[in-house]
């Protein structure tokens, strides 16, 4: 387990809590979207001493991205970082 290096109030955060290299590896194999291993690597990548801009420069991704999946490891842990992006969609049915 590793401090992580940035200066950001989530970043201090994110060295309280520990990551769990044996759930991260079985989310990893698990999730075959190419969207939530971004996610998990982004997060190992981070405990592992990376900058936040070094993480969003390695996975192509913008800053405040990243910043959100911060958010989402630290409000709810791994499960939540690879929960499926979901979006409620208006039923075109007519109920008359």
């Amino acid at each position: 387990w590793i401090m992580v290096k940035s200066l950001g109030n989530r970043t201090f955060r994110l060295g309280d809590r520990q990551l769990d290299l044996e759930l991260w590896q079985k989310l990893y194999y698990k999730c075959q979207q190419e969207y939530l291993r971004k996610r998990l690597l982004a997060i190992k990548y981070l405990y592992e001493g990376k900058t936040r801009t070094e993480v969003s420069d390695l996975l192509d991704c913008h800053y405040k991205t990243l910043s959100t999946w911060i958010d989402k490891f630290l409000e709810g842990g791994l499960k939540m970082v690879v929960k499926p992006i979901t979006h409620q969609v208006l039923s075109r049915l007519n109920m008359a």
